[in-house]
């Protein structure tokens, strides 16, 4: 496998451009795969001196090698590039300031919402089968993209990257999907990133998610990695949740924090891949605790922000749906018999749908 090097931005280097009217940057192509190979080469000789009976570094390791090899044979060379937003500064809150100063918002919060129309299918899988090729697949994030992946991590945005050796190689490149802050809502900004050309080498077996993977051997790993013949080739979309109390599942500030982060996440995707359609789900509704319907309602409403949307919602049967929808409805309607408009009013009615019965009915 050959490298395919542009002009990158290292770490600590600013995607954004100021003078860009899209809401995503230029796409950059990422370095591969000296990332990539350098990580496994750490694996192997973490794995050479681990007393563990787990060998949890030489799982991970052959699990990368294992994708790294089914990549096309030379003279394929790496296509993958980032994109970002080009203007952060847009989704940022100033939590130095109240919530009573409208300069506590981000900028797009005083304007008034769009309603845009779009189409929200229910896909009652919960994990992705990454077919067709082409589409947008949504990375649930940690703040550095891969999360555990080189570490003890298996859940989905691990197994996206084990499987995927651009998105892994992005991940040791250090890549976040938020700005450095503090833990909770609105403690950090969100800074999603498209990943394109993405190549999906292998498939995981299902029995390898979460805790599976650690009590099976060695050989029994290497069995569980199936081939992707020909590799399916995709675009990642790397957003980031906080992680929240059950407390907050519907707190104002936790809303706030969602509905930025998703109209961020959308509006990146759409410049950078426009017209395509874009599949997520329940994120950060495991580990990080977010309930599933405020989630679904969020993404949701940030999407009818962006508008010229097709999302695929996976992990919700069709019933699920339909009450969700009926809250997103009840939201709308209340939003369009309110005389203000705004984003920052759009979010309240949520938060008093979404903590009252009363008013979603």
């Amino acid at each position: 496998v050959l490298a395919a090097v542009t002009c990158f931005a290292p770490i600590g280097f600013s995607l954004a451009d100021p003078a860009a009217e899209s809401a995503a940057t230029a796409a950059v192509t990422i370095p591969f795969p000296t990332p990539l190979t350098d990580e496994i080469k750490k694996l192997d000789e973490e794995a050479a001196k681990d007393p563990s009976p787990h060998k949890l570094h030489a799982k991970k390791a052959s699990i990368l090698k294992a994708a790294f090899d089914n990549l096309p044979p030379a003279p394929w060379k790496s296509e993958t590039a980032v994109v970002g937003l080009a203007h952060p500064e847009n989704y940022q809150f100033d939590t130095s300031k109240k919530p009573s100063d409208p300069k506590y918002f981000p900028k797009y919060f005083p304007d008034n919402f769009k309603n845009n129309n779009v189409t929200v299918t229910a896909e009652p899988q919960g994990l992705y089968d990454y077919k067709p090729t082409d589409e947008i697949w949504v990375d649930f994030a940690n703040h550095d993209l891969g999360g555990g992946v080189f570490g003890d991590g298996m859940v989905q945005e691990e197994t996206m990257a084990l499987s995927m050796p651009q998105l892994a190689d992005a991940a040791a490149i250090g890549y976040t999907t938020r700005d450095h802050g503090k833990p909770g809502p609105l403690g950090s900004n969100p800074t999603p990133l498209v990943l394109t050309k993405v190549h999906r080498a292998i498939e995981l077996d299902k029995q390898l998610y979460g805790s599976g993977w650690e009590s099976k051997s060695l050989d029994e790993v290497k069995k569980l990695l199936y081939p992707q013949k020909p590799n399916q080739e995709l675009n990642v979309l790397a957003v980031a949740v906080e992680k929240i109390t059950t407390a907050q599942q519907t707190e104002l500030d936790t809303l706030d924090d969602l509905f930025n982060t998703f109209v961020a996440a959308y509006a990146v995707a759409k410049d950078a891949k426009p017209n395509t359609i874009i599949n997520t789900g329940p994120i950060g509704t495991g580990d990080f605790n977010n309930d599933d319907k405020v989630i679904y309602v969020m993404q949701h409403l940030a999407a009818q922000q962006i508008g010229g949307l097709n999302l695929r919602y996976w992990g919700l049967t069709q019933g699920q749906q339909n009450t969700y929808d009926s809250m997103v409805a009840k939201i709308i309607g209340n939003w369009q018999k309110d005389p203000n408009k705004s984003m920052t009013r759009l979010v309240v009615l949520a938060h008093e749908c979404l903590t009252s019965s009363q008013n979603c009915k």
